[in-house]
């Protein structure tokens, strides 16, 4: 079993390109050199199989595991191309990632749902508090991105008085997968939706995440 074995010391090499060890008393980091950094907790890890299998499912960017999701690290890897579909002014805009990304420092938050209470009242509040700090900090950009539709997103920033972080839709849902957080909510009706998550985009490359 994994956490049993992993438990035994604190960094083990389980493959040449593979390596896993205990970061926390309850939880493990699996890795695996240009595929991504896997958390996996104690109680999330008592699959059968041995450690190297479950790594090498965490590393390869296959977050489910055995019925539950683990957040893959995307740190040095390009932000994915994909044509956001936004309305603004009522009006539709497509907006390409690189129109975003390229050349400039972004943080990306995702949340599970517009209107959705907990991002409604603390989430998204937040980073448009915070605006003027990652402002000085050379921030150009704050973006939150949902899988909800234009409409909804862009009702929803308009509720929220937003005037420092930019709301883009996730429609389909193509950057979320794209990116490994994309998660199935359909036992609460909610369908596919995001983890929540945050990035630090520099020139269209993830530098870090959390």
């Amino acid at each position: 079993m994994c956490a049993g074995a992993a438990s035994t010391s604190a960094h083990v090499r389980v493959r040449s390109d593979l390596s896993v060890e205990r970061d926390r008393p309850l939880r493990y980091r699996f890795y695996a050199p240009g595929r991504g950094t896997a958390f996996v907790h104690k109680k999330d890890s008592r699959i059968p199989g041995s450690r190297a299998t479950l790594g090498a499912r965490a590393a390869e960017g296959r977050s489910v595991i055995e019925g539950r999701q683990v957040m893959v690290s995307r740190e040095g890897q390009k932000i994915p191309e994909v044509v956001f579909h936004t309305r603004e002014g009522g009006a539709w805009k497509d907006i390409k990632s690189s129109d975003i990304f390229k050349g400039r420092t972004v943080v990306v938050f995702s949340l599970p749902g517009a209107f959705t209470p907990t991002c409604s009242s603390t989430h998204l509040p937040r980073y448009e508090q915070l605006a003027s700090v990652f402002k000085k900090e050379g921030v150009e950009e704050i973006l939150c991105i949902s899988v909800n539709d234009a409409f909804v997103m862009e009702a929803w920033a308009k509720a929220q008085g937003l005037s420092h972080v930019r709301v883009l839709p996730d429609g389909n849902g193509e950057f979320t997968d794209a990116i490994g957080m994309l998660v199935d909510k359909s036992g609460i009706g909610f369908g596919k939706r995001s983890w929540r998550y945050s990035m630090l985009v520099k020139d269209g490359v993830i530098e870090k995440m959390f």
